[in-house]
């Protein structure tokens, strides 16, 4: 290993392994070919899931969410608090905290990430992975919505994770939600209009309710106020928090 000096450390020159990459694979073009690599749903097919799903979150269904909290026993909050706001709903937690949203999006795309070799309804793929474009893994509405998840090369990782930093990572993020908010216009504007007129004015109260059945299960002051500030991230319009 390369000795590496104190002055080096603390000297105000920085090294991005990303000035290399874009020395060789001009950035806009690698920008550019990493959108056009992402696999969405058919239109066709995510209107007919979408329209489903509106129905059966008041009518009646079964829906997912991803477990809250670094136990997860903070899920159990959340599922109290959608029986206030859907009573009619079955809202369950995701048994992997991902499964759900991969068996939709692959079969509604038909590509599999998970299986050996082709069959006859899937064709494998690899080095990518599921992502949820607009975040919101704990509504669920949005969860398995398939204008929310789509299947992103895993190289992509780096520009759109929650934990990257930098100029590149803030550009390509800046283009990615520009260029899903344009394709999934639609939907987005609908499910403000929900936010809107159906969970906006029922919140405050299923919260307390919600609140109050924590405080009766014992739960301490610390994570009851974890869960508040976490409650309103999952249930805002999109249009006013992601875009």
């Amino acid at each position: 290993m390369d000795y590496i000096s104190k002055n080096d450390i603390f000297s105000s020159k920085m090294k991005d392994a990303y000035d290399i990459l874009f020395k060789s694979y001009q950035k806009d073009k690698f920008f550019q070919d990493g959108i056009e690599a992402i696999i969405y749903a058919e239109e066709s097919k995510i209107k007919s899931h979408w329209n489903e799903a509106k129905q059966k979150i008041i009518e009646g269904g079964e829906f997912f969410i991803r477990g809250f909290g670094r136990d997860e026993n903070g899920t159990d909050a959340f599922l109290f608090l959608y029986k206030e706001l859907f009573p009619k709903a079955i809202i369950k937690k995701d048994p992997t905290n991902n499964i759900k949203p991969t068996q939709i999006i692959s079969k509604l795309t038909g590509f599999d990430k998970n299986i050996k070799a082709d069959t006859s309804d899937l064709t494998r793929i690899q080095n990518y992975q599921v992502s949820h474009l607009f975040g919101k893994t704990k509504n669920p509405l949005l969860f398995t919505t398939p204008w929310n998840i789509a299947f992103v090369p895993k190289y992509l990782d780096p520009f759109t994770g929650h934990e990257t930093n930098g100029e590149y990572s803030k550009e390509f993020k800046n283009i990615f939600n520009e260029f899903n908010k344009k394709r999934f216009k639609e939907y987005i504007e609908d499910y403000d209009n929900i936010v809107l007129k159906i969970i906006k004015p029922n919140l405050a109260k299923a919260l307390n309710n919600t609140k109050e059945y924590l405080i009766a299960k014992n739960i301490n002051d610390k994570k009851i106020n974890e869960f508040g500030k976490a409650v309103l991230p999952q249930l805002d319009g999109i249009s006013k928090t992601i875009l």
